[in-house]
């Protein structure tokens, strides 16, 4: 299975095979308000919690297609509102596919209410963030919890926020229930903030969202396939006595020691400079894709380069996946394995 994610920013993802993509958003979390500055103790609500939106849809191979993963939204100072949380979005021709931000907390001198919860759109299943927690005297409202592909978001309370849903809804920040105090942050993707307590504490801002796209490798099911493992003649068997990729084949394209290997013709030949680089393991810098982490590298009889390799995403070790069309130059990144 291929798999890419991204938790913030908004740019384009490159179709890698032509076929059906199962796209999941979840908004950002709206922002906590502040606590009241007439009376201590008395609690701003929580942000709303982000909204979920799964569609399957076909993409194409080699075509862009424009994503915005969107940002949490700001815990409003004592006495004033939080901030929206923002859309996350993935378009496809002309759809838009939306999994809305959460709501902001308002201020409200004897508590503050809670933020809704966002809404999606054109998803094959939409599912609604959770409300945020209405602050009271005893306390500030905790931020409602995302929806998830399996439940709408959960809703905040005094003080405790939203429960995560499964599967990546993430949980709301926990309110306060002491004087002049800041709520918490959204704890996970699409998290509402919580609210402050007055007279002095802070509302705290909802956690960003979160795009996860999906999709069937078909080239490395496909026994056919120049990439197929399980391919005799394959470029990219490892067990092949033929293969481009064989660490062990004379005839290598990676083997530092062999001079004349069939898969690299000459129009396909990096220079010296460039091989040396791309075999190098103990590279001290590669960019900051964390290519350097057990490399494997390799070129195909089209001179495509391929790289498999370990890196660190949010805070799990991961398997990716990059190819190179243009030498090395630039590189489209998959990984492989799953971020929980």
């Amino acid at each position: 299975m291929g798999l890419q994610e991204y938790t913030s920013g908004a740019s384009t993802f490159e179709a890698q095979v032509t076929g059906n993509h199962t796209i999941i958003l979840v908004g950002g979390g709206g922002g906590g308000s502040g606590g009241s500055t007439v009376t201590n103790g008395v609690g701003g609500g929580g942000g709303g919690g982000g909204a979920c939106c799964i569609k399957v849809v076909s993409l194409t191979q080699g075509q862009t297609y424009a994503y915005s993963v969107g940002a949490g939204g700001g815990g409003g100072i004592q006495g004033a509102d939080g901030v929206n949380g923002n859309n996350t979005t993935f378009v496809v021709g002309a759809t838009t596919y939306t999994a809305g931000g959460g709501i902001k907390a308002t201020y409200g001198a004897a508590g503050g209410p809670g933020g809704a919860g966002g809404t999606s759109s054109n998803g094959d299943t939409n599912r609604t963030g959770g409300l945020g927690g209405t602050g009271t005297a005893g306390g500030s409202g905790g931020g409602g919890g995302a929806a998830g592909t399996t439940a709408d978001g959960n809703t905040g309370a005094v003080p405790a926020g939203g429960a995560a849903v499964s599967l990546y809804g993430g949980k709301g920040g926990n309110g306060v229930t002491s004087n002049n105090s800041t709520g918490a942050v959204g704890e996970t993707y699409g998290g509402g903030g919580a609210g402050g307590t007055g007279k002095t504490g802070d509302g705290e801002a909802g956690f960003a969202g979160y795009i996860r796209i999906e999709w069937e490798d078909s080239s490395s099911s496909s026994s056919s396939s120049s990439e197929s493992s399980s391919s005799s003649s394959s470029s990219l068997s490892s067990s092949s006595s033929s293969s481009s990729l064989s660490s062990s084949s004379s005839s290598s394209s990676l083997s530092s020691s062999s001079s004349s290997s069939s898969s690299e013709s000459s129009s396909h030949s990096a220079s010296p400079e460039v091989n040396e680089y791309l075999i190098t393991d103990d590279l001290a810098s590669f960019g900051d894709v964390g290519y350097r982490f057990q490399r494997k590298l390799a070129r195909t009889s089209n001179g495509d380069l391929h790289c498999v390799y370990h890196r660190t995403i949010l805070s799990y070790g991961q398997i990716c996946y990059a190819k190179s069309t243009d030498d090395g130059e630039t590189w489209s990144e998959t990984v492989l394995t799953s971020a929980n």
